[in-house]
């Protein structure tokens, strides 16, 4: 199986700002909308690496150990996985990296970026 992960460029961080990713999850400062909302944008979110493993745990545990990079296909310069990062899998379902766990944004890539 195969993942996807998408993260927000170091600019784009910049210019949301104070609303945050790394807050997904804890109150209103960056809620399922607002995520919903940067993967549509332009500037939102992009792929940064394609992570050959089977499950969403696996793939933050691999971004965060540092010892199973033959595990991943980097596109783009990324930050390890944490927090308010989305992760697309194989079938096109896409999560988001929650405080404790991963919760489901949408059944299919596809759909979210066609109700832009």
């Amino acid at each position: 199986m195969s993942f996807t992960v998408l993260q927000l460029s170091p600019s784009t961080m910049k210019s949301i700002y104070p609303k945050t990713p790394f807050l997904y999850g804890m109150g209103r400062a960056f809620t399922k909308a607002d995520a919903l909302d940067l993967l549509k944008a332009e500037n939102g979110y992009r792929p940064v690496a394609k992570f050959n493993v089977n499950t969403l745990d696996e793939v933050f545990e691999v971004s965060n150990s540092g010892r199973a990079e033959h595990l991943i296909e980097r596109m783009e310069r990324m930050h390890s996985v944490s927090v308010g990062d989305i992760i697309v899998d194989d079938r096109e379902a896409v999560w988001i990296v929650a405080p404790d766990g991963f919760n489901q944004l949408a059944e299919n890539l596809g759909d979210v970026l066609c109700s832009a």
